[in-house]
């Protein structure tokens, strides 16, 4: 045994383990302090409880049996001892309790602080509310020093909480080489104690390194909703010094569970009330868009007048208005701005007012369109357009002034023959003054008894249906020619039952609008 060759190594066996367990005890590595409570104190209390627990149950039963003289009836003797076992058990259990109180208070807080968290999440809505809650609540529990929570992966941006932590070094991005990217590959608690430049990290930035070292932070929780990562939870050293066990891990495990259902829930929320709001702003829009529409058609003697706009949406950006210029003149107007919704719809309601005003200021539709056309094209988005026509009708004259800019050609009537009116030009924004000035022609036609004229979107003839088909012009043609000797309101309604049937089931895909004018005759119309 002297032998130094064999010695050597028993002292080594020996020494070793020694050493080993006397940097677990100092440092408290391994959850040992809370092994050894566990394993001795806690050991003895419980089992002394239990013992207590034991021996009055007996006694009490045995009080029970002796008064009440069942000594000799072993069967009654056992259920006198099960009953005062169940009946004393709450009691019991109330001690093990204040046991487990005072052993391991650091688990029951964590309980109660897990279980009032968990109980006050589904009240809080505002993600501003969550994230406080969850600093609040996890510094007051862990006496943690610095903390913080980042909420990224929406389309609102970032947000985050803080606690004794500056705001700049709580924000983090996303992409290669981040936090962000290291949480997402490992998909558990990170420990960064040891992040510097002895540890090799070379996955994460110098930027965010040095911003992760600055802070304090030395621990790092990813919150996953589902396989997304939506944020993470970073924490600093504990006011005690104590390095992180792995209940306390498991703690801000559960936490960031449990936020991150919050957090999606509190994005619904808010997603909801914003369409919400949006569905009302658009109904409130298609109102005040529905009382820019003439309520009523004009009663001119000599003309029978309907007009209607159906929008694809809530808001559309089909136009129609009758401007009356004098007892036997009045203006039809029809317009169509590319595109559909609330942007069109603005477009829309500015063209109105340049029309009002244009009416009213030149003689001719090509006049009214060219003046229209210089002022709106410098406000106007160059992916953005308008097609419009203008029907100017003189009773007195017994004539009408068509002028088109690039919009569907008007459909006119004449002793039962439907034809195209011919008339050239292109929408309005399109091209600033000289080109548009050129393009654009106007069209001079004798008012006659029953002509009948329709001036259309392309909502209607490219209506379509379930297989994709358009109804197209041919269809309306024949219809016109069927109905030539009915109202013009007749003929609306009509043209609006023909779309309908035809497209279907398929949903409307673009604003329908038309007005529709028949000479000689003078009876009031109204909208429907």
């Amino acid at each position: 045994f002297l032998n130094p060759t064999i010695l050597l190594p028993m002292m080594l066996l020996v020494v070793v383990p020694m050493f080993f367990g006397y940097a677990i005890f100092k440092h408290r590595l391994m959850d040992v302090d809370v092994v050894v409570r566990r394993s001795l104190i806690y050991g003895t209390v419980t089992a002394s409880l239990a013992a207590i627990y034991l021996i009055t149950v007996y006694g009490i039963g045995s009080l029970i049996n002796y008064f009440f003289g069942v000594q000799d009836n072993q069967l009654l003797m056992v259920v006198s001892l099960i009953v005062v076992a169940f009946v004393f058990d709450p009691i019991k259990q109330h001690f093990q309790d204040w046991i487990d109180r005072i052993f391991f208070h650091e688990r029951y807080d964590y309980q109660q602080a897990l279980l009032e968290f968990t109980q006050e999440l589904p009240r809080l809505m505002e993600m501003e509310h969550i994230l406080n809650s969850i600093v609040s609540r996890l510094s007051t529990t862990m006496h943690i020093d610095q903390l913080s929570v980042f909420i990224c992966g929406n389309k609102e941006g970032c947000n985050s909480a803080a606690w004794n932590l500056n705001s700049a070094d709580c924000q983090f991005s996303d992409g290669d080489h981040t936090l962000m990217a290291l949480l997402q590959g490992t998909r558990k608690p990170v420990d960064l104690h040891l992040l510097g430049d002895e540890y090799d990290m070379t996955d994460l930035k110098m930027e965010e390194k040095e911003k992760l070292l600055r802070s304090g932070i030395v621990l790092s929780v990813p919150m996953f909703l589902q396989d997304r990562l939506i944020g993470f939870i970073n924490v600093g050293q504990k006011k005690s010094g104590k390095v992180y066990s792995q209940e306390d891990i498991k703690l801000l495990a559960t936490v960031a569970g449990q936020a991150a259902i919050a957090i999606e829930n509190s994005r619904l929320h808010k997603s909801e009330i914003d369409q919400q709001r949006v569905k009302e702003e658009l109904e409130l829009a298609r109102k005040i868009q529905q009382g820019l529409f003439p309520k009523m058609s004009p009663e001119i003697p000599g003309l029978d007048i309907s007009g209607i706009s159906v929008p694809a949406s809530s808001v559309g950006g089909d136009y129609y208005d009758f401007i009356q210029l004098g007892p036997q003149k009045i203006l039809a107007v029809v317009a169509d701005v590319s595109g559909k919704g609330m942007s069109a719809a603005l477009y829309m309601s500015k063209v109105q007012g340049m029309v009002q005003l244009a009416a009213h200021i030149y003689k001719t539709p090509k006049e009214m369109l060219t003046n229209i056309n210089r002022r709106i094209f410098d406000g106007m988005d160059r992916r953005s357009f308008i097609t419009m026509i203008l029907a100017l009708f003189d009773l007195k004259k017994k004539e009408v002034l068509i002028c088109r800019a690039g919009h569907n050609k008007a459909l006119l009537g004449v002793d039962g023959n439907i034809r195209s009116l011919e008339g050239g030009g292109i929408g309005l924004g399109l091209e600033r003054g000289p080109m548009f000035d050129d393009a654009i022609e106007e069209v001079r036609i004798p008012i006659k008894p029953d002509n009948l004229f329709l001036f259309y979107t392309d909502g209607i003839t490219e209506a379509m249906n379930e297989e994709k088909q358009q109804l197209g012009e041919t269809a309306i043609v024949d219809l016109l020619k069927a109905k030539r000797h009915h109202s013009a309101e007749s003929i609306q309604k009509a043209i609006l039952a023909r779309v309908e049937k035809f497209r279907g089931t398929s949903e409307q895909h673009d604003d329908v609008t038309m007005v529709v004018v028949k000479s000689g005759q003078g009876k009031t119309r109204s909208r429907k």
